[in-house]
Formats: C-alpha cells, sequence, structure tokens
C-alpha cells in the first residue's frame, strides 16, 4: 500500500472546490440532502484522486477514501475550532462528534469513487498500450 500524495491533494482539492460551488449554487443543500450531497461530492473527488493514482483499483480506492476523509478532517478541525471561539466548549464538542461520523460518510464513496477512478485509468492504459505497434 503506498499513498500518492499527489493524487491525495488533487481529491482534496476537487473536494473542497465542488463544495463551494455546490453550496454556492445549491445553498439549501446543506438542509435538505446533506448526506446525498457529501456522497456525490466523495465519489468524484475519489474518482480524481483514483485516476491520479495509476497503480490500479485498489490504490485508486485507498488514495480516494483517504483524499476524501483528509479534505472531511480539515474542513471539521475548522469548524471545531470556530465553533471553540464564537459558540463556546460545548458547540465545538457537538461540532467534533458530527465531524468523526461525516469523515466516515466521506470516505466510503471516496473509496468507491477511487476504486472507480482507477479502474478507469487502469483501463485507458490497457488500452494505449494494446493499441500501440511492436
Amino acid at each position: 500500500m503506498k499513498l500518492n500524495w499527489r493524487a491525495v491533494a488533487y481529491g482534496f482539492v476537487t473536494a473542497i472546490v465542488l463544495g463551494i460551488l455546490w453550496g454556492a449554487i445549491f445553498p439549501a443543500a446543506d438542509v435538505t440532502t446533506p448526506f446525498l450531497s457529501y456522497g456525490l461530492i466523495g465519489v468524484i473527488a475519489g474518482l480524481v484522486a483514483g485516476y491520479y493514482t495509476k497503480e490500479g483499483i485498489r490504490e485508486g480506492a485507498i488514495n480516494g477514501g483517504v483524499s476524501t476523509a483528509v479534505g472531511s478532517i480539515v474542513v471539521f478541525a475548522v469548524l471545531t475550532l470556530l465553533g471553540l471561539l464564537f459558540a463556546g466548549l460545548l458547540t465545538s464538542f457537538g461540532i467534533l462528534g458530527v465531524g468523526v461520523l461525516t469523515v466516515v460518510f466521506y470516505a466510503i464513496p471516496g473509496a468507491i469513487g477511487g476504486a472507480l477512478g482507477g479502474w478507469l485509468e487502469d483501463r485507458r492504459m490497457t488500452r494505449r498500450a494494446a493499441s500501440t505497434p511492436r
């Protein structure tokens, strides 16, 4: 098991950008369908990370899951800190508790998307190798 940190960074940036765009385009997403939006963003970010892994399905799944989990950890660390600064200790513990659950809800779709991305990249590389003349 080897992590490709460049692929993890691509997946992380994709998750952050899609989260910002999703919130700007559909502001009620966090109220109406939070886990649907988290799942969709996680699959897409995991797909990007898995595609750039270039090691196959297993490594793509690992890198996709790690990239979305790291993204959610960073987001909830910032939210916990802001909750501690502006809302108090009890609120920040609540945010932290929900954050632990959300890391799991982000990592599973990220791993699924990463496996799909790794499969797509592996298939593309196989096709390219098969089409070149010897």
